[in-house]
């Protein structure tokens, strides 16, 4: 059976962009590279989800993409693991702060459970906004089985 995980964040701040917030995530140690691949949302995708790939040694013309998108105030997709870990998923930053994170890739789980270990993820996650920059406004998680 399928787990559907997911962790959902509202920031508040002075001149927030999902520009901003991506960058705050690749310092915190972040990663775009799984598999030797890059996955992102093209410019001009308009919600159709049409992710793409790019090979790893690309990441100067993805993160240049996902500028141009902050420009457009496109919603910014993007795949991303905790540094050297497979572990991550599908970002989807929005223009003004808000970032939804679905736990889809090589989720950790509570031992013995089928529970997602929300801590790791957290742990993680609050290093790029312990900025004062960035303030947590809401932070919810979801899971369904």
């Amino acid at each position: 059976m399928s787990v559907c995980s997911g962790l959902y964040i509202r920031l508040a701040g002075d001149n927030l962009s999902a520009l901003s917030v991506f960058q705050a995530l690749r310092q915190a140690g972040w990663s775009m590279l799984l598999n030797g691949q890059i996955t992102l949302l093209p410019l001009g995708d308009r919600d159709d989800f049409a992710w793409k790939c790019l090979p790893g040694d690309r990441l100067a013309q993805a993160e240049q993409e996902i500028a141009a998108k902050c420009q457009l105030d496109e919603l910014v997709g993007v795949v991303m693991t905790w540094q050297e870990t497979s572990c991550g998923g599908e970002f989807l930053l929005y223009p003004h702060g808000d970032i939804t994170f679905s736990l889809s890739i090589d989720r950790r789980v509570l031992q013995g459970t089928r529970v997602t270990d929300v801590s790791w993820y957290l742990e993680r996650l609050l290093k790029a906004f312990e900025s004062p920059r960035f303030t947590i406004a809401s932070l919810s998680w979801q899971e369904h089985y």
